[in-house]
């Protein structure tokens, strides 16, 4: 199995009663329904029906730019 394969195993998350999965304490989760795929050339397209949003006010927002996660600060 290649680092790519494995990069999530240390996280840790829960199932909500709708099935959705949620990572344990993000600042915001959403929980939506999945379209069929729709083929677009060499790839697969699904839409989602959002259905619910949530989040933590408490926890600060994680970025994820340039390749590299970072935190938020405030000035």
């Amino acid at each position: 199995m290649g680092e790519a394969d494995s990069r999530f195993d240390d996280i840790d998350y829960s199932v909500a009663d709708s099935g959705a999965v949620v990572v344990d304490e993000a600042a915001a989760w959403f929980e939506a329904t999945p379209s069929e795929p729709i083929q677009a050339g060499d790839h697969f397209l699904v839409l989602l029906a959002l259905q619910s949003i949530s989040s933590d006010t408490d926890r600060a927002p994680l970025l994820f730019f340039r390749s590299k996660f970072a935190g938020v600060r405030h000035a």
